[in-house]
């Protein structure tokens, strides 16, 4: 490499930043509330009613989409519905799908829990 292209000094300490403010607790405006989620669930159901149970259970569950797209039949257990096997409870962040830009699965990733 020619001396040319080499650094004389670190351009980064002239760089001035502070790190930003970070809010302590999560604002009401950014949760979705009840009436929201139901207008939501309600609005879906309308347009896309194979979407209602994905963001039914983000909503409820509390979980992320990947979580949620991840989920199997015996990880849910229905108040009231027999449908066997409870499953462990656990719920992997990572799905075992590829997306593509399509929205659809494209292949998977790996296997459930990893």
């Amino acid at each position: 490499m020619s001396p040319a292209k080499l650094l004389t000094s670190n351009p980064l300490i002239s760089v001035k930043w502070k790190t930003p403010k970070v809010a302590e607790e999560v604002s009401p405006r950014r949760v979705v509330n009840p009436q929201q989620a139901a207008a939501l669930l309600t609005s879906v159901e309308k347009t896309m009613d194979q979407l209602t149970a994905f963001f039914a259970v983000m909503y409820y569950s509390a979980l992320r989409p990947a979580e949620a797209v991840d989920l199997t039949a015996d990880e849910i257990d229905l108040p009231g519905a027999e449908n066997g096997d409870e499953g462990d409870g656990s719920v992997s962040a990572v799905p075992r799908r590829r997306w593509g830009p399509t929205g659809r699965a494209t292949g998977n990733v790996g296997s459930h829990g990893s």
